[in-house]
């Protein structure tokens, strides 16, 4: 009998703190490694609150991020900041998309990003060779001997499998390129002239979009990821001025002093 797996809890006690769960900051990143980690980040302090992590892969759902919230533990990060909306409404400052337009574009963001963009950050850190290099020595700065040195591999061989059964694999090169460039613009044609995907704050869409295009734009690794953004100038200086703002020198990302 199949086992029945249970609801995302929609919300908690808002006096309680969270405790982010991800994997640490490497190379130029504001935030975590994992595209998915740093869109939680940057929308916890979009909404200014307080907020502790750590470096734990042994979530829920096997996967990062998820959180420790009271007595709470919630993975996936849709769910997250659904649950961080519902929980903290009222409490803090948050703007959220209000019309019709602007929730359907949030969840076109949202698919856009997480169904097609992110994929291509493991096709390129991990399964060309130029790019697995960097990878290679990101991770181990992030696992203890002897796991350092076969852990690595291992990861190899799983995003490997993983990106064939996703199917991007699968394609040419130009086939990549056509599914990556249209994809960003249509986050260019969404954004526009604005300073976020909806006025002048920022919102949950910001964060999905920035999670990812931080990525692309400053991973440090042999690819065309970042020449491709930046071929859409609204978006680079989209990332720039969250970077600037919500993770300067002075408070960078907590996932900067974190290891395995």
């Amino acid at each position: 009998m199949t086992e029945t797996i249970p609801d995302s809890a929609k919300s908690g006690n808002p006096d309680d703190r969270v405790l982010l769960h991800g994997m640490a900051s490497v190379n130029s990143l504001a935030s975590s490694l994992s595209p998915y980690v740093a869109k939680v980040e940057a929308f916890l302090r979009f909404i200014g609150l307080e907020y502790d992590v750590d470096s734990n892969f042994k979530g829920p759902k096997g996967k990062i991020p998820w959180i420790t919230h009271g007595d709470v533990v919630l993975g996936d990060s849709t769910f997250i900041v659904e649950y961080l909306k519902n929980t903290y409404r009222g409490r803090v400052k948050m703007k959220e998309p209000q019309t019709p337009e602007e929730k359907a574009i949030n969840v076109s963001c949202l698919h856009i990003c997480e169904g097609n963009l992110v994929y291509a950050i493991p096709y390129y850190r991990v399964l060309k060779p130029e790019g697995f290099v960097g990878m290679k020595k990101a991770l181990q700065t992030l696992m203890s001997f002897p796991i350092s040195w076969i852990g690595p591999i291992m990861f190899h061989s799983r995003i490997k499998k993983a990106l064939h059964d996703q199917g991007l694999s699968r394609h040419s090169e130009n086939d990549i390129t056509y599914i990556m460039k249209s994809s960003l613009s249509t986050l260019s044609t969404f954004l526009g002239d604005k300073k976020y995907f909806f006025g002048n704050e920022p919102c949950e869409t910001d964060a999905i979009v920035f999670g990812v295009l931080d990525g692309f734009l400053y991973d440090d690794i042999d690819s065309p990821l970042s020449d491709w953004v930046k071929e859409f100038p609204n978006l680079l200086a989209f990332v720039d001025n969250i970077r600037a703002v919500y993770f300067p020198p002075n408070n960078p990302s907590k996932f900067r002093k974190t290891k395995k």
